[in-house]
């Protein structure tokens, strides 16, 4: 493998970025681009850097092993870059270990602290809403009483009245048939039903109702949740790298 390569040799004429997957040249036009876009787009695009506009399909596409070669080159010698840039951060970490456990779980612990904020500023916004809609409605409501001459002109004294006049009735009359007793029973309901629709006439006959929290809200999928996972314990490599030196 080269000490370096030319990375120009690896930019994706699509995104102008060095390939994010496997290399693929287009049929007819033979521009070379990641493989990945086609997937955007299920299979089908349109070719951005011909002068004529033209579609092309991926499984007319094919890959070219020069290039092929080179990218793989290249993700080879990222690996080794970022493989020596972790045994440097390890050479650090094994000098002051508790460094680096202490920053791994402030780094946690101010994270849970950003993300409860981010909630209650949510949450906060939320109510502001109910509550912003809810005075604004009062006051609409409040203005228009005067307006609500259903509920200004009922005579409340001429209804007491009417109820004490069913009252005296089934007082008077013990031994009312089962049919009476039903037609009294929808005259009260009938009663009842008018003193509901004159208050409800204050809200323009509108029900306002806030329901309960729901005892079912599953916090970790709202608020995220903490997840401690097993790290994979990878298995060495059998290769004898001696061996395959002496071969070259």
């Amino acid at each position: 493998m080269s000490d370096s390569i030319n990375d120009d040799d690896l930019i994706c004429v699509y995104c102008k970025k060095i390939f994010q997957s496997s290399p693929l040249t287009l049929v007819p036009c033979g521009w070379v681009i990641c493989s990945s876009h086609f997937d955007e787009y299920n299979g089908i695009l349109v070719c951005r850097n011909c002068c004529d506009l033209h579609v092309v399909y991926k499984n007319e596409c094919f890959s070219t092993k020069s290039i092929e070669i080179k990218y793989e080159n290249y993700k080879l010698e990222k690996s080794i870059k970022q493989i020596k840039t972790d045994i440097n951060e390890l050479e650090q970490i094994k000098k002051e270990p508790e460094s680096y456990i202490y920053e791994h779980f402030s780094n946690l612990i101010n994270q849970a602290d950003i993300q409860r904020e981010q909630i209650k500023i949510l949450i906060d916004q939320y109510f502001d809403r109910i509550l912003d809609y809810l005075n604004l409605t009062k006051e609409e409501h409040v203005s228009k009483i005067v307006e609500k001459t259903n509920f200004q002109n009922f005579d409340l004294e001429s209804f007491q009245n009417h109820i004490e006049i069913v009252k005296n009735i089934l007082n008077r009359n013990t031994d009312l048939s089962n049919d009476d007793l039903d037609t009294y029973s929808i005259i009260i309901g009938s009663y009842k039903n008018k003193l509901k629709d004159i208050l409800k006439c204050l809200t323009g006959h509108r029900n306002f109702e806030l329901t309960e929290i729901s005892p079912d809200i599953e916090c970790d999928n709202i608020f995220g949740k903490l997840i401690i996972e097993q790290k994979q314990k990878y298995p060495s490599s059998k290769i004898d790298l001696n061996q395959m030196e002496n071969e070259k």
